[in-house]
């Protein structure tokens, strides 16, 4: 077994040449997206180069390591079993997913392996295919590498790095700013709203100043590894009211009649729901609007945080402190994660307040947000009222969950999901805010 050089890296990637359930054989290791060792490998069942294709080694850094003799994949420590257990899991329901692909145009999986102890999953692209062939990887293909070079999570389909690098973003343009459209500002001495939704079900939001603040891999997040966080850059917010906590399974059931979600709780988040699906909670709460006490609030809309929004609120806003996680840097005071979860949601509202008041930022469900994901986004960020409005596959989460470890979810993480896959692990709270003009 012929592995490469580790100078560069946390890990021990196979060398070019190897081959891999006797045709795949590698071309070159382009890098790791957090949980996987990507490389790009040609089928040798077939001679033409556009069957090149992405194979993911699940590989952990700190948690695994390479035998370099054998090549063989094992657990540095046997202590960790059961989170590697949890992740493969993760893993092979994530190439169960892409499986079912069928639309020519659609990113899939078409094969699944077990070698070197460890898994494999291998996607085929078309558009980066073709690319691959023809050798050449401008602004396109560089973003659709990109979104492939991601760890698939249940339904949540979590995207970890990116392969561009700053001299290969340097030249592109700052996207707009969306405009948002004009409306009041929020006093100094605003209180909480609260707002009816049904059968004196109510809903608290916390009025959230707007402020310039330093979003991304900030020191304190220890994150500097994750390319999709970087780089630190300004923002700027006008003001808008957030969700006190994620919406419940209560508040779920008073507006859309049903509960969808695994873990079951009235107070617990909702759930085992769609990004879609938020959208349809949300239409059907701005159709109350006009018999709720918003004053001069009403020309606002309730929707989901943009993603600038959900971190600077996450951070504590104008009282932000440089935490690691929402609230403090030691995750048992403010975070329900895989470390003090027991593997399941709990009672909203049950830890400790960030600053402004605000729960569960940092763990409990993964919240999404209204921007479309993009690994390189920060790249081009305006710096006004930010919101990806440029349509890709995904849509971007925010905050960590029950599920996964506190060295994984400091605030500034970035993660994504399909709109219409839900996961028991992804969740959302709303806010009410000026309405943001799309594209």
């Amino acid at each position: 077994m012929t592995l490469n050089s580790p100078r560069s890296t946390s890990y021990c990637p196979l060398a070019k040449g190897t081959v891999l359930a006797g045709h795949y054989r590698i071309v070159r290791h382009i890098g790791h997206d957090g949980q996987c060792i990507v490389y790009i490998a040609t089928d040798t069942k077939f001679q033409d180069a556009a069957r090149e294709l992405i194979i993911k080694e699940f590989f952990i850094p700190g948690l695994n390591t390479r035998n370099r003799q054998t090549g063989e994949i094992v657990l540095k420590d046997s202590a960790a079993a059961t989170e590697i257990e949890h992740r493969r899991k993760r893993f092979h329901e994530a190439a169960e997913q892409l499986s079912r692909a069928k639309k020519p145009h659609e990113t899939r999986a078409t094969d699944f392996f077990h070698e070197h102890g460890t898994d494999y999953i291998v996607i085929y692209d078309t558009d980066l295919s073709q690319s691959i062939g023809r050798r050449k990887f401008g602004k396109r293909s560089i973003i659709t590498l990109a979104a492939l070079l991601a760890t698939f999570a249940i339904g949540a389909l979590c995207l970890w790095q990116a392969l561009r690098t700053p001299a290969e973003t340097a030249d592109i343009p700052t996207t707009p700013s969306p405009a948002p459209i004009a409306g009041p500002t929020i006093a100094v001495n605003q209180q909480k709203l609260v707002i009816p939704l049904a059968n004196n079900i109510e809903h608290t939001l916390i009025p959230v100043i707007g402020s310039a603040f330093v979003m991304g891999a900030t020191l304190e997040q220890q994150a500097d590894t994750y390319a999709e966080v970087k780089p630190v850059h300004s923002v700027t917010l006008d003001d808008f009211f957030i969700g006190q906590c994620e919406v419940t399974q209560r508040e779920w059931e008073a507006i859309m009649g049903n509960n969808p979600s695994i873990h079951k709780g009235t107070n617990h988040p909702v759930e085992n729901i769609t990004w879609e699906d938020a959208q349809t909670f949300l239409k059907l709460l701005n159709d109350r609007r006009s018999n709720m006490p918003l004053g001069k609030y009403a020309g606002w809309e309730f929707r989901l945080p943009t993603e600038a929004e959900w971190e600077y609120a996450a951070r504590g806003g104008n009282q932000a402190e440089n935490l690691r996680y929402s609230g403090s840097n030691d995750f048992r005071k403010v975070a329900w994660l895989a470390d003090n979860s027991r593997n399941s949601t709990h009672r909203v509202k049950t830890l400790t307040p960030n600053k402004l008041g605000i729960y569960d930022m940092s763990g409990n469900v993964r919240e999404m947000c209204m921007d479309f994901y993009d690994v390189t986004y920060y790249h081009r960020s305006p710096t006004l009222n930010p919101c990806n409005t440029t349509q890709t596959h995904y849509r971007v989460i925010r905050g960590s969950c029950y599920n996964l470890s506190a060295n994984v979810s400091s605030l500034c993480m970035r993660h994504a999901c399909y709109p219409n896959v839900p996961a028991s692990d992804l969740g959302f709270r709303i806010v009410l805010a000026p309405k943001v003009q799309t594209q």
